[in-house]
């Protein structure tokens, strides 16, 4: 029965990592270094926001917690091959952030998009 379901995996070595999540409340708030081997906030992961001055205040998107997790997460979904579906409450940006992202970094010869909206 072994040999029916048998996986060709890499071998690897497991290692123990330190963890200490410090003075974040979850898992979920952090995001895994894996160079460094060490646990880091969602906005150290993207260079400090600055404010364009030819965008108007309609145009701003300020860059948070979720917004950053989501994209960083959309991007590695997408270079593994992977459909991604984002979902949550309306109006908190996710359609915006996910257009940039699609526009910024893969809009390219290599891919593409296609915008779809659903209302109720």
């Amino acid at each position: 029965m072994n040999d029916k379901y048998k996986l060709d995996l890499p071998s690897f070595e497991v290692k123990k990592i330190p963890v200490k999540m410090g003075e974040y409340k979850s898992v979920f708030d952090i995001y895994f270094d894996r160079e460094k081997l060490n646990w880091i906030s969602w906005l150290k992961t993207s260079p400090p926001y600055v404010v364009p001055k030819d965008v108007t205040y309609s145009q701003l998107i300020v860059p948070t917690i979720d917004s950053i997790r989501m994209t960083i997460l959309l991007k590695k979904l997408i270079m593994g091959d992977k459909h991604p579906m984002f979902c949550g409450p309306t109006g908190t940006g996710k359609s915006i952030s996910i257009a940039n992202e699609l526009k910024n970094s893969f809009d390219n010869s290599e891919y593409s998009y296609i915008s779809l909206a659903f209302s109720a």
